[in-house]
């Protein structure tokens, strides 16, 4: 049956349910099946630990990262899907919806990670040489800094850095490790981070599965 226009629900004969993603004419499957023990007691034991997020907010969210500049992704390794208890969650493993105890992450004020991005930061800087009594200036990249992007679970909102905050946070970072220089943006420093940036711009929350509709397979023995 179909439960929305981003997923449609499948069952096999084993008793397993998947749900499988409608885009660009791929399917993308997410598999909730008896045979997955660990995640299996992790939903039981969780329900016998306080409850950091409220029942409706339980599930497995969707959400597809933007375009990385440079490195061309396929459907798969751009989707992202968590599943969320009440107090812990999973991020997906090996793209194809497994999820097991290396994924577990916990929650930080009712949010959830989607991705963390360290996009190659090009800046200029210039430094004093003393003996030709000169500035003398140059430019550089590097991605050593990490943006996160977050989803406030409540209200089921991204949060992501603005491009002011992509900007200073990078110069910042980069004025700690070269506190000799002085660090500022060119022309085409902006125009190619600005090509970065696109790809946090472009991260889309696509849905959400409530727990409800798969909890069976959690509870199963």
């Amino acid at each position: 049956m179909e439960a929305n226009k981003f997923y449609e629900i499948t069952n096999n004969r084993f008793g397993e349910t998947f749900y499988n993603i409608k885009k660009d004419y791929s399917d993308i499957g997410i598999g909730i099946a008896k045979e997955n023990d660990y995640i299996q007691k992790a939903y039981k034991y969780s329900l016998t630990q306080p409850e950091i997020i409220n029942k409706k907010d339980r599930g497995i969210y969707l959400y597809l990262f933007g375009k990385v500049p440079g490195y061309t992704l396929t459907y798969p390794d751009k989707f992202i899907s968590l599943l969320c208890f009440q107090n812990e969650y999973y991020k997906e493993m090996y793209n194809h919806g497994y999820f097991e105890e290396s994924g577990l992450l916990n929650y930080t004020n009712g949010r959830v990670l989607v991705q963390e991005y360290r996009p190659n930061m090009y800046y200029s800087y210039s430094n004093y040489d003393s003996w030709r009594k000169q500035w003398v200036t140059g430019g550089d990249s590097s991605d050593y800094f990490t943006n996160t992007i977050y989803f406030q679970l409540n209200n089921k909102s991204l949060i992501k850095p603005t491009w002011t905050e992509f900007t200073n946070n990078y110069l910042n970072y980069r004025k700690s490790k070269q506190k000799e220089s002085k660090m500022y943006y060119k022309k085409e420093d902006i125009e190619k981070n600005l090509y970065n940036y696109n790809a946090i711009t472009d991260t889309k929350y696509l849905g959400f599965i409530p727990i409800e509709e798969f909890e069976y397979y959690l509870l199963a023995d």
